[in-house]
């Protein structure tokens, strides 16, 4: 362990004292909220009539938060934690009109399972109580748009075994603070058990959503699958607002659409700023004015939303809560909840549109450069080889032989691939992580690189197990002139191969042969090199042998 810097000790202790600091701040405001609330229901404030109905909920995890600002690590356990999460669980217990939404990832449970016992036992107290969710439910909160499909399958099936594992859960709702949205979703989520998606980006720099006059609707996939669905309501906008843009244009975007934002608050924010104070008057009449346009547009069950990052600074936990939930002026509910009221309407149950999508009307603008790329290269070819060992691997297995703690070496070897993918290690790259030393793309390149080494190990084991031969490492000269080419796709693979040869490239010579009969082979010389070019056409987990006239080079 590295001995930390007298400088760095100085800084860890202010950061912990400023923890305690706003600890005792959010409680006191807690306690404040919850005395004006007993004090005010009842009131005048009370509208018990034509409710808003308001999804709280809260978005973070270890990944990227437990990384920043603390030297070698922490916030999450110090910071996010204790100060924001457990004062929004107390929040509960105290103030029963309450609910919330946690959408937390899997990786992050698993973490604290281990290292914080209590915070487990506490989320499975506030889960049982029924008036806390979880929502989401995937390994590590990925962008969907940028991963190859069998990933976004493991975050799903991964994701969902460890929050059974940890809390005991089943998540049944899919949210999401990013862009995480395309024409297949619904399919993916119905083979996994899902019950109803929130169709709202809850910030949206990197992507949007399209709008729907309709408390919920029944979303279709191109296979046919449905799901039901929350949309965004035509007056939600996103108005001009893009990545870049400042204060001056949301205030136009604002102004365009009419609706009450305050002057900070960003239109892609969803709503959620109508509420953020409680009972001003100013966001008194931003509710009057929501439940208006909701009314113009015929939407009953009209419904507020939003995702917060664990974040005092950023507006979490909710100031005012307890009050406004006392009031009657917004009833909190869970995801599930509110489908729940909606599908006791059998009326609007029986008549439920339905609305499928075009990827166009799911766009997604997310940054490439400073690591944006190299990112998501590392990842999917971790993911390719990770296949490729599992597929070989099977096939030892069925042939009799054994793969004595493959499984779970490539499960964790998936975990660190999807760990990889977490969006704010794509998204924010460029920010340094105080617990690794290292800015957090190199972070997740680190991550997929060990995942692609643990699957380059287990398909070479499985490859001489089933060939007797050696897989060559990357860029190995091949010593001898007789080689061994295999298919390890599970379908039919036509296509042109090369193999680099050592040698002259003036004399060199290179045949390649299938079950004794010449094939036709071509040597190609580009610059100083030559290569060995065929057609290779075999079926599923076959091979063929092929014969070198000069030493040749191995190109994986």
């Amino acid at each position: 362990m590295r001995k930390m810097k007298p400088g760095l000790k100085i800084l860890t202790g202010a950061a912990r004292a400023a923890v305690v600091v706003l600890k005792t701040l959010v409680a006191l405001e807690r306690r404040r909220d919850r005395h004006r609330a007993a004090r005010e229901c009842g009131s005048a404030f009370a509208e018990p009539q034509d409710k808003v109905y308001f999804i709280d909920g809260y978005h973070g995890g270890v990944t990227f938060w437990d990384w920043i600002i603390i030297p070698g690590g922490g916030t999450w356990k110090i910071y996010n934690w204790p100060v924001v999460a457990s004062s929004i669980l107390k929040r509960l217990e105290e103030c029963p009109d309450l609910a919330a939404a946690f959408e937390i990832d899997a990786h992050t449970f698993s973490v604290m399972a281990v290292e914080m016992p209590e915070a487990i036992k506490s989320l499975r107290q506030a889960l049982t109580g029924g008036r806390l969710e979880l929502v989401n439910g995937t390994y590590a909160q990925p962008l969907a748009g940028i991963l190859d499909g069998e990933s976004y399958i493991r975050h799903f099936y991964i994701g969902r075994q460890v929050i059974r594992k940890v809390l005991g859960f089943n998540v049944q709702t899919f949210a999401a603070q990013e862009p995480s949205f395309f024409p297949q979703l619904p399919q993916i989520l119905n083979s996994f058990g899902y019950q109803l998606v929130i169709l709202r980006t809850h910030w949206a720099p990197f992507g949007s959503d399209p709008s729907l006059s309709a408390p919920f609707f029944l979303w279709r996939a191109p296979d046919g699958s449905r799901i039901k669905t929350v949309p965004r309501y035509p007056f939600m906008h996103y108005g001009s607002v893009a990545p870049g843009e400042g204060k001056a244009e949301s205030e136009k975007a604002s102004e365009k659409v009419s609706m009450h934002y305050g002057p900070d608050d960003p239109v892609y924010f969803m709503g959620a700023h109508l509420l953020p104070e409680g009972f001003s008057g100013y966001n008194r009449c931003g509710l009057q004015h929501f439940k208006m346009l909701a009314g113009d547009h015929s939407l009953s069950y009209p419904l507020l939303s939003r995702f917060e990052d664990f974040n005092v600074l950023s507006g979490a936990p909710l100031k005012g809560a307890c009050r406004l939930a006392a009031s009657g002026a917004a009833r909190f509910v869970t995801p599930r909840k509110y489908l729940d009221l909606l599908s006791a309407d059998g009326e609007m149950e029986n008549h439920l549109a339905e609305k499928d999508f075009s990827s166009d009307q799911l766009p997604c603008y997310y940054p490439f450069g400073l690591m944006g790329d190299t990112t998501l290269q590392a990842a999917r070819e971790a993911a390719a080889r990770l296949l490729e060992a599992e597929r070989l691997d099977t096939l030892v297995f069925l042939n009799g032989g054994t793969s004595t703690d493959n499984p779970v070496e490539l499960a964790e070897a998936w975990k660190n691939v999807l760990q990889s993918q977490h969006h704010d290690l794509h998204l924010c790259s460029p920010w340094y992580s105080r617990r690794h030393d290292l800015p957090m793309g190199e972070v997740a390149i680190k991550l997929a690189a060990a995942a692609a080494g643990k699957a380059r190990a287990i398909t070479a084991a499985s490859f001489k197990a089933l060939t007797g031969a050696r897989l060559l490492e990357e860029g190995e000269v091949i010593s001898k002139k007789n080689g061994f080419v295999f298919n390890s796709l599970p379908y039919r693979r036509c296509r042109a191969v090369t193999i680099p040869l050592a040698g002259d490239p003036q004399t060199a010579t290179g045949q390649s042969y299938t079950a004794g009969k010449e094939k036709a082979a071509q040597l190609v010389r580009r610059g100083s090199g030559i290569y060995l070019l065929y057609i290779l056409d075999l079926p599923a987990f076959t091979g063929e042998a092929i014969t070198c006239g000069a030493e040749g080079r191995s190109e994986t």
